[in-house]
C-alpha cells in the first residue's frame, strides 16, 4: 500500500506518504538531510531511528520530528512489516509561530492511543483519495496544526522518549561541525580537533552514519546555503557564509546535489 502526493501552493511545500511494506529486507534508509521539516507517524514493525549522534528504537505510536539540517535515517532491523507516514513541509507552511508549539530538542515522542493522531494520518489518507491538489493545498496546513496540538500536548507529559548516544566521540564530531559548519576547512580539522586520526574519524561516521564525514559537511552547507537563497539572500554572498572557498566550487557542488543553479532557488 502506498498513498503520497506533494504540492507546492500558497500554503508553502507540503509532502506526504502512507506507506506498508511487508517482509520489508534488513537494512537502512540512506541518511539524509533536507531543508524542510519532517514528521514520522510509526505504526508498526521493527526498526531504529537515527538522528545526528542519537538513536531510539521504535515503538507504536512514536512521532519522529526532523528538523531542516538534522541528518537522519531509519535502520529495518527484521522483517516485520514496516508501516508509518511521513508528513513534509517548510518553514512557510504554518509561519513562523509553530515553531514555538514544539520543545526544540524534542525527537522521538510516544503519542497515546486515545490521542486521535492516528486517526488524524488516516483522515488525510481519505482526503488524499476524495480531493484535488487545490482542495487538499488549502486543507493540509489545518490538519497539519491539529497534528502539531496533539503533539504538544503529548509532550507535556512523561511520553517523551530518552535517546540512546551512538559514540561519545561522534557526539562530539557532530556537535564540533554543526557549531563550526561555516569555517572548517577539512576533515583533518575535526580530527585534530578531537585529537584523533582522521582516518578513524572516517571510520566512524561510516559505521555510525553510512556516511563520511566530508560528505556529511557538505551536504549540510548545500542545504544551508538553499534555506537562505529561498529566505532571499543572494548567491554571490551565500557561499562564503557556508564555507565555500570560491563561487565556482559552490555552483558545481550545489547544482550537482540539488541539479540546479542557485540562482533557481534565490527568491
Amino acid at each position: 500500500m502506498l498513498i503520497n502526493f506533494s504540492f507546492d501552493s500558497q500554503n508553502g511545500w507540503m509532502g506526504y506518504k502512507h506507506a506498508i511494506t511487508v517482509a520489508p529486507p534488513c537494512n537502512y534508509f540512506a541518511l539524509h538531510t533536507h531543508s524542510w521539516y519532517e514528521l514520522i507517524y510509526f505504526v508498526r514493525g521493527d526498526a531504529t531511528y537515527v538522528i545526528e549522534d542519537r538513536k531510539y528504537k521504535l515503538n507504536s505510536g512514536d512521532i519522529v520530528f526532523a528538523r531542516p539540517l538534522e541528518s537522519h535515517f531509519i535502520q529495518i532491523d527484521s522483517s516485520a512489516t514496516y508501516e508509518r507516514f511521513n508528513i513534509g513541509f517548510d518553514e512557510s507552511t504554518l509561519g513562523v509561530a509553530f515553531s514555538f508549539l514544539l520543545d526544540q530538542k524534542l525527537d522521538v515522542i510516544n503519542l497515546p492511543k486515545d490521542s486521535g493522531t492516528e486517526e488524524i494520518f488516516h483522515r488525510i489518507d481519505y482526503y488524499r483519495q476524495n480531493l484535488s491538489y487545490e482542495e487538499m493545498g488549502l486543507l493540509f496546513p489545518s490538519v497539519l496544526r491539529e497534528l502539531l496540538y496533539n503533539i504538544m500536548i503529548a509532550s507535556r507529559g512523561e511520553t517523551v522518549r530518552a535517546a540512546m548516544i551512538l559514540n561519545p566521540i561522534l557526539s562530539d564530531a557532530v556537535a564540533y561541525i554543526n557549531e563550526s559548519l561555516s569555517t572548517i576547512k577539512s576533515v583533518s580539522e575535526v580530527a585534530e580537533h578531537l585529537f584523533i586520526t582522521e582516518s578513524y574519524l572516517i571510520r566512524l561516521f561510516k559505521r555510525e552514519l553510512h556516511q563520511t564525514p566530508k560528505r556529511y559537511i557538505n551536504s549540510k552547507r548545500l542545504l544551508l546555503a538553499q534555506t537562505m537563497l529561498r529566505r532571499g539572500e543572494r548567491p554571490t554572498d551565500v557561499y562564503e557564509k557556508c564555507g565555500f572557498s570560491d563561487y565556482t566550487a559552490f555552483y558545481r557542488s550545489y547544482k550537482q546535489f540539488f541539479g540546479k543553479a542557485p540562482s533557481e532557488d534565490y527568491r
